[in-house]
């Protein structure tokens, strides 16, 4: 008798649940949860409620896709509701997603990040990891986004380009705080995403001409040789083998750069010069 009595009220609820979303009835299914919540220990009641709120989170979603401003906080709470009863669920895998999606979309990153970050931790793939390192990279967090290989597991250009656009922004902050070190780092590895020559061209005249002011000669040296001469010849350098110039003699440098200094004469004008290898006008001594 009790298990007919329970497999008749199981009918039943399944038949008031399904009544409800039919006729779209939203107070039936709110009363509905109410006494489902209050009997949780009841592994029946707990099932149903499952149920009911996979019915509930579609029923707001349809309404959040009709006005994302006015529904959007109720359907928030009704996905991370779902999620806290039901961690393990397959919905809420899927909720997680939707709730990401929500926050990214209004900018929201701060919570859209721990969200991503549980996704990617259950499905690691590139469609997630440019996700999360997307999220990173608005909230500022470049030094995470340099320091994280995961952007190596994958031939992707979109990952890729959240790279080399995180290593400049994290050169250019470490630039304004003097930390040369790490911009010379975030610098390396911004060459090394292969950005258009355009792009290259304007980071190395920045970074010689900080090697320069920093009168780091011998480094400046090596990494000028490193450049093909078809490179080196732009006009774009012509800045940076100026303040060479400039800096070489009025440092009393130019005797330890034979490299780029070529000591010798000049007989029409009878007397000894200093030519520099950049190709640049002559220095009379």
């Amino acid at each position: 008798m009790v298990l007919f009595h329970i497999s008749k009220k199981n009918i039943l609820y399944n038949l008031w649940i399904d009544t409800c979303v039919d006729i779209k009835n939203t107070a039936c299914l709110f009363d509905l949860e109410v006494n489902f919540k209050k009997d949780l220990k009841n592994p029946d009641a707990k099932e149903y409620l499952r149920k009911l709120q996979i019915e509930l989170l579609a029923m707001y979603d349809q309404a959040y896709e009709l006005d994302k401003v006015k529904h959007q906080a109720s359907f928030v709470a009704r996905l991370k509701q779902y999620i806290d009863l039901f961690p393990n669920d397959p919905i809420s895998a899927k909720s997680r997603k939707r709730l990401f999606g929500v926050y990214f979309s209004v900018k929201n990153y701060k919570e859209a990040l721990p969200l991503i970050e549980e996704v990617y931790k259950a499905e690691p793939n590139a469609e997630n990891a440019q996700k999360l390192l997307l999220s990173l990279f608005e909230l500022g967090e470049y030094d995470k986004i340099l320091a994280d290989n995961v952007y190596t597991k994958y031939d992707n250009s979109e990952i890729l380009d959240i790279k080399r656009e995180a290593s400049l922004k994290s050169a250019m902050q470490n630039a304004d705080k003097g930390n040369f070190d790490k911009y010379e780092n975030d610098i390396k590895i911004y060459l090394s995403t292969n950005p258009s020559e355009e792009k290259s061209k304007v980071i190395y005249v920045d970074y010689f001409k900080k090697l320069l002011e920093l009168q780091f000669y011998e480094k400046f040296k090596v990494e000028w040789e490193k450049l093909t001469s078809g490179f080196k010849v732009k006009p774009e350098f012509n800045g940076v083998k100026g303040l060479f110039f400039d800096k070489t003699l009025n440092d009393g440098n130019f005797l330890k750069m034979e490299s780029l200094w070529s000591y010798g004469s000049d007989k029409g004008l009878n007397e000894k010069i200093f030519i520099n290898k950049f190709n640049m006008p002559i220095k009379r001594i």
